[in-house]
């Protein structure tokens, strides 16, 4: 999908598609490997796409896996396609603790940066509370402060609902609008969401498997598999995995996705 405009005639478009010195990435999250039953195969279809589009990298936004030993070969299923793989920490990937999925995911902290193109990738973790995110919030403004390029950051909870988004969002983006910040990218929310604060996209990419719903139990597989993931009976499956695929310039941004059913 393209966005290149505002739907308020009197507003200045946001965006347009005229090139430019950019990058082209894809970005996946919440496949929540250890909650279903073909985690596997999604991951093979992924890993499969990367390697027919050779991205300049891959940003997974959190929740891939429990990060314990006998899930490391996703990572490295991943990594060994030989695009760089950039991983933001889920909020459920931290119940084993932030340490243990620091190691898992190969990390020194749960936030870093790095050029791409004429763009400065920023990626956080959203996961702490105000009171607890202090460090990160300094390195956060000392990266802005360096050079003048564009801005595209990558989370896992940088939103806008009051309950879910990140806890200190409000710090964060008053630091983003100090600099020509064109993209936000989250995970966390099972669905698709695009809005515009300021000039900023914040675009809420969709998980890779399902959404969650507490209605009526679901029926898609076998009864043992039931038993063992009690919570699977409240997961509503897509047949297919979904991702989105990203061309971003200074002054423009396309996004582009799949479509799927219901397992």
């Amino acid at each position: 999908k393209t966005v290149n405009g505002s739907s308020d005639s009197s507003e200045e478009p946001f965006l347009c598609l005229e090139g430019g010195d950019g990058m082209y990435f894809l970005a996946a999250g919440d496949l929540h490997y250890d909650d279903i039953p073909d985690g596997e195969r999604r991951l093979e279809l992924l890993t499969e796409e990367i390697g027919r589009q050779k991205p300049d990298f891959v940003v997974f936004l959190g929740d891939l896996c429990s990060p314990k030993e006998e899930n490391r070969h996703l990572t490295d299923r991943l990594r060994g396609t030989g695009v760089p793989i950039h991983f933001v920490l889920g909020n459920h990937d931290l119940r084993e603790g932030r340490g243990q999925v620091l190691r898992f995911f190969g990390k020194e902290k749960g936030y870093e940066a790095f050029l791409c193109g004429s763009i400065r990738c920023i990626l956080l973790d959203t996961n702490r509370s105000p009171e607890e995110n202090g460090e990160q919030m300094e390195w956060l403004r000392s990266v802005l402060q360096e050079g003048e390029e564009p801005v595209c950051v990558f989370s896992h909870l940088v939103n806008e609902f009051a309950r879910r988004g990140a806890a200190d969002r409000v710090r964060i983006r008053s630091l983003l609008q100090a600099r020509s910040t064109l993209l936000c990218m989250n995970g966390h929310d099972h669905g698709n969401d695009c809005r515009k604060i300021g000039r900023t996209v914040f675009f809420t990419v969709n998980a890779m498997s399902y959404v969650w719903q507490n209605l009526k139990p679901a029926n898609a597989f076998s009864e043992e598999e039931y038993q063992k993931r009690p919570g699977l009976r409240n997961l509503l499956l897509y047949r297919d995995p979904l991702w989105a695929t990203v061309e971003l310039t200074p002054h423009s941004v396309h996004i582009a996705g799949q479509k799927s059913e219901w397992l």
